[in-house]
Protein backbone atom coordinates (compact mmCIF):
# COMPACT_ATOMS: atom_id res chain seq x y z
CA UNK A 1 0.00 0.00 0.00
CA UNK A 2 1.52 3.75 -1.02
CA UNK A 3 2.19 5.85 1.70
CA UNK A 4 0.81 9.19 0.47
CA UNK A 5 2.41 10.89 3.13
CA UNK A 6 5.81 10.58 1.27
CA UNK A 7 4.40 11.95 -2.03
CA UNK A 8 3.28 15.26 -1.02
CA UNK A 9 4.45 18.65 -2.31
CA UNK A 10 6.77 19.08 0.98
CA UNK A 11 7.75 15.89 1.02
CA UNK A 12 8.93 15.76 -2.49
CA UNK A 13 9.59 19.63 -4.37
CA UNK A 14 11.51 22.66 -2.38
CA UNK A 15 10.24 25.96 -3.56
CA UNK A 16 12.90 28.59 -4.15
CA UNK A 17 13.00 30.92 -1.49
CA UNK A 18 12.08 34.30 -3.56
CA UNK A 19 8.70 32.52 -3.70
CA UNK A 20 8.29 33.76 0.23
CA UNK A 21 9.14 37.29 -0.82
CA UNK A 22 6.71 40.15 -1.94
CA UNK A 23 9.79 41.74 -3.87
CA UNK A 24 9.32 41.29 -7.66
CA UNK A 25 13.49 41.71 -8.03
CA UNK A 26 13.21 38.36 -10.51
CA UNK A 27 10.88 40.36 -12.96
CA UNK A 28 12.11 42.53 -15.70
CA UNK A 29 10.10 45.63 -16.00
CA UNK A 30 12.05 47.77 -18.51
CA UNK A 31 14.40 46.96 -21.71
CA UNK A 32 16.67 50.24 -20.18
CA UNK A 33 17.66 48.14 -17.18
CA UNK A 34 20.33 46.66 -19.81
CA UNK A 35 22.71 49.72 -18.83
CA UNK A 36 21.90 48.99 -15.36
CA UNK A 37 25.73 47.80 -14.77
CA UNK A 38 24.27 46.18 -11.37
CA UNK A 39 22.06 43.71 -12.74
CA UNK A 40 22.74 40.55 -12.02
CA UNK A 41 22.97 38.53 -15.27
CA UNK A 42 23.44 35.25 -13.51
CA UNK A 43 20.82 35.18 -11.34
CA UNK A 44 18.20 36.11 -14.14
CA UNK A 45 19.35 32.99 -15.96
CA UNK A 46 19.02 30.77 -13.33
CA UNK A 47 15.49 31.56 -13.60
CA UNK A 48 15.35 32.01 -16.86
CA UNK A 49 13.81 28.84 -18.79
CA UNK A 50 14.86 28.38 -22.67
CA UNK A 51 12.02 28.49 -24.64
CA UNK A 52 12.39 27.51 -28.27
CA UNK A 53 10.94 30.62 -29.88
CA UNK A 54 14.59 32.05 -27.05
CA UNK A 55 16.73 29.79 -28.71
CA UNK A 56 15.30 30.99 -32.18
CA UNK A 57 15.99 34.53 -31.15
CA UNK A 58 19.51 33.50 -29.75
CA UNK A 59 20.12 31.45 -33.20
CA UNK A 60 19.13 33.77 -35.60
CA UNK A 61 20.39 37.27 -33.56
CA UNK A 62 24.28 35.63 -33.31
CA UNK A 63 24.13 34.72 -36.81
CA UNK A 64 23.46 38.30 -37.88
CA UNK A 65 25.46 39.81 -35.62
CA UNK A 66 28.34 37.51 -36.96
CA UNK A 67 27.59 38.42 -40.42
CA UNK A 68 26.26 35.31 -41.24
CA UNK A 69 22.65 35.41 -42.21
CA UNK A 70 22.11 36.10 -46.08
CA UNK A 71 18.94 37.02 -47.16
CA UNK A 72 18.35 38.28 -43.77
CA UNK A 73 16.75 41.43 -43.12
CA UNK A 74 17.97 42.42 -39.78
CA UNK A 75 14.82 42.92 -37.69
CA UNK A 76 12.95 40.61 -35.32
CA UNK A 77 9.79 41.31 -34.01
CA UNK A 78 8.72 39.47 -30.68
CA UNK A 79 4.93 38.88 -30.76
CA UNK A 80 2.36 38.09 -28.03
CA UNK A 81 0.09 39.41 -26.15
CA UNK A 82 0.69 41.61 -23.23
CA UNK A 83 3.17 39.74 -20.35
CA UNK A 84 3.63 37.46 -23.21
CA UNK A 85 7.32 37.25 -22.46
CA UNK A 86 8.54 39.96 -24.56
CA UNK A 87 10.55 41.98 -22.94
CA UNK A 88 12.04 39.00 -21.50
CA UNK A 89 13.00 37.78 -24.14
CA UNK A 90 14.97 41.18 -25.43
CA UNK A 91 16.67 41.12 -22.34
CA UNK A 92 17.89 37.63 -22.39
CA UNK A 93 19.48 38.42 -25.52
CA UNK A 94 21.31 41.45 -24.35
CA UNK A 95 22.48 40.20 -21.03
CA UNK A 96 24.16 37.32 -23.44
CA UNK A 97 25.67 39.81 -26.16
CA UNK A 98 27.30 41.56 -23.22
CA UNK A 99 27.98 39.24 -21.17
CA UNK A 100 30.57 36.47 -22.23
CA UNK A 101 30.49 34.17 -19.93
CA UNK A 102 26.79 33.56 -19.91
CA UNK A 103 27.04 32.09 -23.43
CA UNK A 104 28.64 28.65 -23.11
CA UNK A 105 25.67 27.37 -21.07
CA UNK A 106 22.83 29.08 -22.95
CA UNK A 107 24.30 29.18 -26.32
CA UNK A 108 26.67 25.92 -27.02
CA UNK A 109 24.18 23.68 -27.60
CA UNK A 110 22.37 25.67 -30.45
CA UNK A 111 24.70 27.84 -31.42
CA UNK A 112 28.46 26.77 -31.06
CA UNK A 113 29.49 29.69 -33.23
CA UNK A 114 29.12 32.25 -30.88
CA UNK A 115 32.92 31.85 -29.73
CA UNK A 116 33.99 34.06 -32.47
CA UNK A 117 32.06 37.11 -31.27
CA UNK A 118 32.89 39.30 -28.87
CA UNK A 119 31.15 41.67 -26.69
CA UNK A 120 28.13 43.47 -28.58
CA UNK A 121 26.63 47.49 -28.21
CA UNK A 122 23.27 47.08 -26.99
CA UNK A 123 21.55 50.58 -27.37
CA UNK A 124 18.02 50.30 -25.94
CA UNK A 125 14.59 52.51 -26.36
CA UNK A 126 11.16 52.14 -24.12
CA UNK A 127 9.09 54.03 -25.10
CA UNK A 128 7.19 54.29 -21.97
CA UNK A 129 9.48 56.19 -20.18
CA UNK A 130 10.91 58.47 -22.86
CA UNK A 131 10.27 61.68 -24.94
CA UNK A 132 13.31 61.82 -26.35
CA UNK A 133 13.48 61.89 -30.70
CA UNK A 134 14.48 58.06 -30.44
CA UNK A 135 17.14 58.36 -32.98
CA UNK A 136 18.82 61.21 -30.97
CA UNK A 137 18.96 58.87 -28.15
CA UNK A 138 20.38 56.02 -30.23
CA UNK A 139 23.21 58.37 -31.06
CA UNK A 140 23.70 59.46 -27.57
CA UNK A 141 24.24 56.23 -26.35
CA UNK A 142 26.67 55.64 -28.92
CA UNK A 143 28.64 58.48 -27.77
CA UNK A 144 27.59 60.84 -30.83
CA UNK A 145 26.20 64.10 -31.12
CA UNK A 146 21.85 64.35 -31.36
CA UNK A 147 21.13 65.03 -34.99
CA UNK A 148 17.38 65.35 -36.71
CA UNK A 149 16.22 67.08 -33.40
CA UNK A 150 15.49 71.14 -33.93
CA UNK A 151 13.24 70.74 -35.71
CA UNK A 152 12.78 66.66 -35.86
CA UNK A 153 13.92 65.13 -39.25
CA UNK A 154 13.79 61.66 -40.08
CA UNK A 155 17.22 60.20 -40.52
CA UNK A 156 17.80 58.97 -44.01
CA UNK A 157 19.16 55.30 -44.90
CA UNK A 158 22.88 57.03 -45.08
CA UNK A 159 22.63 58.67 -42.10
CA UNK A 160 21.78 55.61 -40.77
CA UNK A 161 24.47 53.34 -42.26
CA UNK A 162 26.62 56.13 -40.41
CA UNK A 163 25.86 55.84 -37.15
CA UNK A 164 25.48 52.60 -36.46
CA UNK A 165 28.26 50.74 -39.25
CA UNK A 166 31.12 48.74 -37.36
CA UNK A 167 30.85 46.71 -34.46
CA UNK A 168 28.03 44.25 -34.20
CA UNK A 169 25.40 45.84 -32.47
CA UNK A 170 21.60 45.12 -31.31
CA UNK A 171 19.03 47.64 -31.16
CA UNK A 172 16.48 46.99 -28.87
CA UNK A 173 12.87 48.96 -29.64
CA UNK A 174 10.23 48.11 -26.20
CA UNK A 175 6.93 49.72 -26.16
CA UNK A 176 6.95 51.75 -29.43
CA UNK A 177 2.79 52.06 -29.48
CA UNK A 178 2.34 54.26 -26.73
CA UNK A 179 5.41 56.34 -28.18
CA UNK A 180 4.04 56.62 -31.57
CA UNK A 181 0.32 57.32 -30.32
CA UNK A 182 2.09 60.20 -28.23
CA UNK A 183 3.95 61.50 -31.35
CA UNK A 184 0.96 62.12 -33.09
CA UNK A 185 0.03 64.88 -30.66
CA UNK A 186 2.92 66.91 -31.55
CA UNK A 187 2.89 68.94 -34.34
CA UNK A 188 5.12 69.73 -36.90
CA UNK A 189 4.76 71.86 -39.66
CA UNK A 190 1.76 70.47 -41.41
CA UNK A 191 1.80 67.18 -40.09
CA UNK A 192 3.30 65.57 -37.03
CA UNK A 193 6.04 64.05 -35.22
CA UNK A 194 4.54 60.14 -35.79
CA UNK A 195 4.91 61.02 -39.89
CA UNK A 196 8.45 61.20 -39.28
CA UNK A 197 9.10 58.55 -37.20
CA UNK A 198 7.30 55.93 -39.11
CA UNK A 199 9.74 57.60 -41.75
CA UNK A 200 12.84 57.64 -39.67
CA UNK A 201 11.63 53.95 -39.02
CA UNK A 202 11.59 52.60 -42.28
CA UNK A 203 14.63 54.19 -43.06
CA UNK A 204 16.55 52.59 -40.64
CA UNK A 205 14.87 49.18 -41.76
CA UNK A 206 16.05 50.10 -45.20
CA UNK A 207 19.48 50.62 -43.99
CA UNK A 208 19.31 47.29 -42.07
CA UNK A 209 19.59 45.75 -45.74
CA UNK A 210 23.07 47.67 -46.90
CA UNK A 211 26.34 45.27 -46.43
CA UNK A 212 27.55 47.94 -43.98
CA UNK A 213 25.08 47.19 -41.65
CA UNK A 214 24.79 43.42 -41.56
CA UNK A 215 26.30 42.77 -38.30
CA UNK A 216 23.24 45.12 -36.70
CA UNK A 217 20.09 43.58 -35.45
CA UNK A 218 16.63 45.74 -34.68
CA UNK A 219 14.57 43.70 -31.88
CA UNK A 220 11.68 44.91 -31.37
CA UNK A 221 8.27 43.80 -29.53
CA UNK A 222 4.77 44.14 -31.28
CA UNK A 223 1.44 44.37 -29.51
CA UNK A 224 -1.38 43.85 -31.49
CA UNK A 225 -2.35 47.57 -33.46
CA UNK A 226 -5.84 47.49 -31.64
CA UNK A 227 -3.94 47.53 -27.94
CA UNK A 228 -2.55 51.04 -28.74
CA UNK A 229 -4.62 52.47 -31.63
CA UNK A 230 -2.70 54.04 -34.10
CA UNK A 231 0.66 53.67 -32.51
CA UNK A 232 0.33 49.49 -33.35
CA UNK A 233 -0.84 50.08 -37.10
CA UNK A 234 1.68 52.76 -37.32
CA UNK A 235 4.36 49.87 -37.04
CA UNK A 236 2.62 47.70 -39.10
CA UNK A 237 2.69 49.81 -41.93
CA UNK A 238 6.54 50.65 -41.55
CA UNK A 239 6.81 46.85 -42.08
CA UNK A 240 4.67 47.06 -45.30
CA UNK A 241 7.00 50.34 -46.43
CA UNK A 242 10.12 48.56 -45.85
CA UNK A 243 9.78 45.99 -48.92
CA UNK A 244 6.82 44.32 -50.78
CA UNK A 245 9.11 41.20 -50.81
CA UNK A 246 8.34 38.57 -47.93
CA UNK A 247 12.13 37.72 -47.58
CA UNK A 248 12.55 41.14 -46.55
CA UNK A 249 9.68 41.46 -44.06
CA UNK A 250 10.99 40.35 -40.07
CA UNK A 251 11.20 37.49 -38.74
CA UNK A 252 8.69 37.23 -36.21
CA UNK A 253 9.20 35.32 -32.91
CA UNK A 254 6.84 34.30 -30.09
CA UNK A 255 8.52 34.32 -27.09
CA UNK A 256 6.48 31.40 -25.23
CA UNK A 257 4.26 28.78 -27.39
CA UNK A 258 1.06 28.08 -25.32
CA UNK A 259 0.20 25.07 -27.44
CA UNK A 260 3.60 23.31 -26.04
CA UNK A 261 4.23 22.57 -22.63
CA UNK A 262 6.80 25.91 -22.24
CA UNK A 263 4.37 27.68 -19.32
CA UNK A 264 4.70 24.56 -17.22
CA UNK A 265 8.55 24.75 -17.80
CA UNK A 266 8.88 28.45 -17.09
CA UNK A 267 6.85 27.88 -13.97
CA UNK A 268 8.55 24.85 -12.17
CA UNK A 269 11.89 26.97 -12.86
CA UNK A 270 10.86 29.94 -11.58
CA UNK A 271 9.36 28.80 -8.43
CA UNK A 272 10.97 25.30 -7.62
CA UNK A 273 15.03 24.82 -6.27
CA UNK A 274 14.21 20.88 -6.32
CA UNK A 275 11.61 18.63 -7.76
CA UNK A 276 11.87 14.97 -7.51
CA UNK A 277 12.87 12.08 -9.89
CA UNK A 278 11.12 10.66 -12.79
CA UNK A 279 10.22 7.52 -10.78
CA UNK A 280 8.35 9.63 -7.92
CA UNK A 281 6.38 11.69 -10.75
CA UNK A 282 5.27 8.14 -11.84
CA UNK A 283 4.46 7.25 -8.18
CA UNK A 284 2.20 10.30 -8.06
CA UNK A 285 0.64 10.12 -11.20
CA UNK A 286 -0.06 6.13 -10.39
CA UNK A 287 -1.83 6.49 -7.20
CA UNK A 288 -3.86 9.76 -9.02
CA UNK A 289 -5.15 7.32 -11.92
CA UNK A 290 -6.21 4.66 -8.82
CA UNK A 291 -8.16 7.37 -7.05
CA UNK A 292 -9.30 8.17 -10.66
CA UNK A 293 -10.67 4.64 -11.52
CA UNK A 294 -12.22 4.18 -8.21
CA UNK A 295 -14.30 7.37 -9.04
CA UNK A 296 -14.69 5.74 -12.83
CA UNK A 297 -16.15 2.70 -11.37
CA UNK A 298 -18.67 4.29 -9.09
CA UNK A 299 -20.02 6.10 -12.09
CA UNK A 300 -18.74 9.52 -11.29
CA UNK A 301 -17.26 10.25 -14.67
CA UNK A 302 -16.46 8.53 -17.76
CA UNK A 303 -12.91 10.47 -19.13
CA UNK A 304 -9.56 7.89 -19.23
CA UNK A 305 -7.56 7.47 -16.36
CA UNK A 306 -4.97 6.49 -18.20
CA UNK A 307 -5.09 9.68 -20.13
CA UNK A 308 -5.02 11.82 -16.44
CA UNK A 309 -1.83 10.01 -15.28
CA UNK A 310 -0.25 10.95 -18.68
CA UNK A 311 -1.27 14.12 -18.14
CA UNK A 312 0.18 14.41 -14.77
CA UNK A 313 3.45 13.14 -15.65
CA UNK A 314 3.96 16.02 -18.00
CA UNK A 315 2.75 18.36 -15.92
CA UNK A 316 3.83 17.99 -12.28
CA UNK A 317 3.96 19.53 -9.83
CA UNK A 318 0.70 21.27 -11.33
CA UNK A 319 -2.56 19.65 -11.95
CA UNK A 320 -3.09 19.43 -15.50
CA UNK A 321 -6.23 21.16 -14.49
CA UNK A 322 -4.76 24.29 -13.64
CA UNK A 323 -2.57 24.93 -16.36
CA UNK A 324 -6.23 24.24 -18.77
CA UNK A 325 -7.83 26.70 -16.41
CA UNK A 326 -5.19 29.11 -17.24
CA UNK A 327 -5.52 28.85 -20.72
CA UNK A 328 -9.16 29.88 -20.33
CA UNK A 329 -8.58 33.36 -19.94
CA UNK A 330 -4.82 33.52 -21.14
CA UNK A 331 -6.34 35.73 -23.76
CA UNK A 332 -8.23 38.50 -21.56
CA UNK A 333 -7.50 41.84 -22.29
CA UNK A 334 -4.98 42.88 -20.35
CA UNK A 335 -4.22 39.96 -18.93
CA UNK A 336 -0.88 39.77 -18.98
CA UNK A 337 -0.16 35.95 -20.39
CA UNK A 338 2.82 35.07 -18.95
CA UNK A 339 3.90 37.52 -16.19
CA UNK A 340 0.29 37.29 -14.61
CA UNK A 341 0.24 33.51 -14.58
CA UNK A 342 4.01 33.75 -13.16
CA UNK A 343 2.98 35.97 -10.32
CA UNK A 344 -0.62 34.09 -9.49
CA UNK A 345 1.33 30.86 -9.28
CA UNK A 346 4.18 32.02 -7.06
CA UNK A 347 1.08 33.33 -4.70
CA UNK A 348 -0.78 30.11 -4.66
CA UNK A 349 3.09 28.40 -3.91
CA UNK A 350 3.88 30.48 -1.02
CA UNK A 351 0.10 29.64 0.02
CA UNK A 352 0.79 26.13 0.03
CA UNK A 353 3.59 25.68 1.72
CA UNK A 354 3.20 27.97 4.51
CA UNK A 355 0.27 26.07 5.44
CA UNK A 356 -0.70 22.69 5.85
CA UNK A 357 -1.61 22.14 2.43
CA UNK A 358 1.50 21.30 1.38
CA UNK A 359 1.30 18.40 3.87
CA UNK A 360 -1.54 17.11 2.41
CA UNK A 361 -1.82 17.73 -1.49
CA UNK A 362 0.47 16.08 -3.94
CA UNK A 363 -0.38 18.74 -6.38
CA UNK A 364 -0.85 22.34 -6.95
CA UNK A 365 -4.58 22.44 -7.83
CA UNK A 366 -6.92 25.72 -9.01
CA UNK A 367 -8.76 25.86 -5.61
CA UNK A 368 -4.91 26.22 -4.22
CA UNK A 369 -5.22 29.85 -3.41
CA UNK A 370 -5.75 32.13 -0.26
CA UNK A 371 -8.84 34.34 -0.62
CA UNK A 372 -8.28 35.98 1.90
CA UNK A 373 -5.08 37.38 1.38
CA UNK A 374 -5.76 40.88 -0.40
CA UNK A 375 -2.62 40.67 -3.26
CA UNK A 376 -4.08 37.21 -4.04
CA UNK A 377 -7.42 38.18 -3.88
CA UNK A 378 -7.09 41.29 -5.93
CA UNK A 379 -4.90 39.87 -8.62
CA UNK A 380 -7.64 37.01 -9.55
CA UNK A 381 -10.16 39.59 -9.41
CA UNK A 382 -8.85 41.88 -11.77
CA UNK A 383 -8.93 39.07 -14.16
CA UNK A 384 -12.11 39.55 -14.97
CA UNK A 385 -13.69 42.59 -12.79
CA UNK A 386 -17.60 42.12 -13.72
CA UNK A 387 -18.20 38.83 -11.36
CA UNK A 388 -16.30 40.14 -8.17
CA UNK A 389 -19.70 39.83 -7.02
CA UNK A 390 -20.00 36.19 -7.09
CA UNK A 391 -16.61 35.61 -5.38
CA UNK A 392 -17.85 38.15 -2.28
CA UNK A 393 -21.39 36.74 -2.17
CA UNK A 394 -21.07 32.90 -2.79
CA UNK A 395 -17.32 31.84 -2.94
CA UNK A 396 -15.10 33.62 -0.54
CA UNK A 397 -15.74 36.26 2.20
CA UNK A 398 -13.74 35.94 5.45
CA UNK A 399 -16.08 32.97 6.49
CA UNK A 400 -19.46 34.61 5.37
CA UNK A 401 -19.58 33.40 1.80
CA UNK A 402 -22.43 31.01 1.14
CA UNK A 403 -19.74 28.18 0.32
CA UNK A 404 -17.83 28.94 3.67
CA UNK A 405 -21.17 28.83 5.17
CA UNK A 406 -22.45 25.63 3.85
CA UNK A 407 -18.45 24.06 4.61
CA UNK A 408 -18.72 24.76 8.63
CA UNK A 409 -22.20 23.08 8.75
CA UNK A 410 -20.20 19.10 8.66
CA UNK A 411 -17.10 17.73 7.52
CA UNK A 412 -19.28 15.82 4.26
CA UNK A 413 -19.07 19.37 3.07
CA UNK A 414 -15.58 19.90 3.05
CA UNK A 415 -15.07 19.83 -0.15
CA UNK A 416 -17.41 22.63 -1.18
CA UNK A 417 -14.85 25.13 -0.85
CA UNK A 418 -12.77 23.53 -3.53
CA UNK A 419 -16.11 23.24 -5.74
CA UNK A 420 -16.88 26.66 -5.41
CA UNK A 421 -12.90 28.06 -5.79
CA UNK A 422 -12.38 25.52 -9.01
CA UNK A 423 -15.88 26.92 -10.35
CA UNK A 424 -15.09 30.61 -9.98
CA UNK A 425 -11.53 30.25 -11.53
CA UNK A 426 -13.09 28.59 -14.15
CA UNK A 427 -14.93 31.35 -14.97
CA UNK A 428 -12.95 34.78 -15.69
CA UNK A 429 -12.84 34.41 -19.52
CA UNK A 430 -14.13 37.72 -20.93
CA UNK A 431 -13.26 37.18 -24.45
CA UNK A 432 -16.50 36.64 -26.68
CA UNK A 433 -16.93 32.89 -27.06
CA UNK A 434 -14.16 32.27 -24.36
CA UNK A 435 -14.76 28.69 -22.82
CA UNK A 436 -16.35 28.89 -18.98
CA UNK A 437 -17.72 26.72 -16.92
CA UNK A 438 -17.05 23.14 -15.99
CA UNK A 439 -19.85 20.15 -15.79
CA UNK A 440 -20.53 17.68 -12.94
CA UNK A 441 -18.28 15.12 -14.51
CA UNK A 442 -15.39 17.41 -15.51
CA UNK A 443 -15.27 18.56 -11.62
CA UNK A 444 -15.00 15.07 -10.59
CA UNK A 445 -11.96 14.56 -12.63
CA UNK A 446 -10.12 17.85 -11.35
CA UNK A 447 -11.07 16.99 -7.57
CA UNK A 448 -10.13 13.58 -7.62
CA UNK A 449 -7.16 12.81 -5.85
CA UNK A 450 -6.07 9.70 -3.49
CA UNK A 451 -7.66 9.66 0.09
CA UNK A 452 -10.27 12.43 -1.01
CA UNK A 453 -14.04 11.61 -1.36
CA UNK A 454 -15.98 13.08 -4.91
CA UNK A 455 -18.92 10.84 -4.04
CA UNK A 456 -21.10 13.59 -2.86
CA UNK A 457 -19.55 16.22 -5.84
CA UNK A 458 -23.27 16.60 -7.27
CA UNK A 459 -24.74 16.79 -4.17
CA UNK A 460 -22.95 19.36 -2.77
CA UNK A 461 -23.54 21.56 -5.95
CA UNK A 462 -26.73 21.34 -5.17
CA UNK A 463 -26.61 22.59 -1.93
CA UNK A 464 -24.75 25.60 -3.09
CA UNK A 465 -27.16 26.28 -5.91
CA UNK A 466 -29.59 26.69 -3.30
CA UNK A 467 -27.84 29.17 -1.54
CA UNK A 468 -25.43 30.91 -4.23
CA UNK A 469 -26.75 33.64 -5.94
CA UNK A 470 -24.78 34.07 -9.00
CA UNK A 471 -24.05 30.39 -9.65
CA UNK A 472 -25.62 28.99 -12.91
CA UNK A 473 -26.11 25.86 -15.68
CA UNK A 474 -25.78 26.45 -18.94
CA UNK A 475 -27.20 24.76 -21.86
CA UNK A 476 -24.05 22.16 -21.59
CA UNK A 477 -24.76 20.85 -17.90
CA UNK A 478 -21.90 22.81 -17.02
CA UNK A 479 -21.66 25.91 -13.49
CA UNK A 480 -20.46 28.85 -14.19
CA UNK A 481 -20.57 32.68 -11.89
CA UNK A 482 -22.52 35.00 -13.59
CA UNK A 483 -23.79 38.22 -12.63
Amino acid sequence: MTDFNVLNLRTLCIPKDNVFSNQVDEEVWDISQLHDKSFDAKKFFDNNYRTEGMKVLYTKAFQRLLGNSQGDSGIIELSQAMGGGKTHNMFALGLLAQHLDMRPEQLDDIYPNHTALGKVETLVFTGRDSNDIFWAELAKQLGKPAFGINPPVAPSRQEWITLLQGAPKIIFLDELPPYLNNAKTIQIGAGNLLDVCKTAIANLFAALQSPELSNVLVVFASLDATAYEEGGSAISDVLKEVTMESKRLSTSITPVDNNKDELIDILRKRQFASLPSDEKIEEVAKVYKEAHEDAKKAGLTLSSSEELYTAIKRTYPFHPSIIETFKKFNENLNWQKTRGTIRLVKKSVAYVYSTQVADEAMLLEAHHFDYSDAETRNQIVGIKNSIQPALDHDVSANGKAEAEMIAKLSKENELILPLAKTIYMNSLSNVPGGITGLTTNKLVDILVAPGRNVGNVKQLLGKLQNTAWYLHIKDDKSYVFLL
